[in-house]
């Protein structure tokens, strides 16, 4: 597990109004740390879920952000609310007998339930489309105990996604 002990007043903290993707021309030198905690669920929320969405995203992430971190830096490019390998690999599977059979992230009528307790959810399609991205980058992958509930087959938690320079 990563630990981080800093204290704030040791840590300069920039804040950066911008455009997502225009966000690499306001930044200025380089970093230990940077976070875009939920940035890749917001979007894809809804019915926004696509694998053009997640390719921009890895894009944006290793040609841009990735070259602004400093030697051993580190960056969570991605929190995944319910997920684990465990739920990917069901997903994986389910999803190529079921290609057709997509609940909304949000379940939204009695027709989707089994779909949403199976793991069939568009928020998975895009966790598992980010980490299929992802497969051959340094990653870590960090559970958490954050959520005590969630529709996960194996009742597991949340995962933090760090990318390791």
């Amino acid at each position: 597990m990563i630990s981080f002990n800093l204290r704030l007043s040791q840590v300069e903290i920039n804040y950066f109004d911008s455009d997502l993707y225009s966000l690499s021309s306001k930044i200025k030198g380089r970093y230990d740390a940077i976070n875009f905690s939920n940035i890749y669920e917001s979007l894809n929320y809804g019915v926004h879920t696509s694998l053009e969405n997640a390719s921009r995203y890895y894009q944006f992430i290793t040609e841009q952000m990735y070259s602004l971190l400093n030697s051993n830096g580190a960056m969570m490019f991605a929190y995944l609310y319910a997920f684990s390998d465990t739920v990917k690999k069901c997903f994986d599977e389910m999803y190529d007998k079921s290609r057709k059979l997509l609940s909304s992230s949000i379940m939204t009528s009695f027709e989707e339930m089994e779909m949403y307790q199976n793991d069939l959810t568009s928020q998975n399609y895009s966790y598992s489309l980010l980490l299929d991205m992802f497969q051959h980058e340094n990653i870590k992958k960090v559970l958490t105990n954050h959520i005590v509930y969630g529709q996960s087959l194996d009742k597991s938690h949340d995962m933090a996604l760090i990318l390791k320079k």
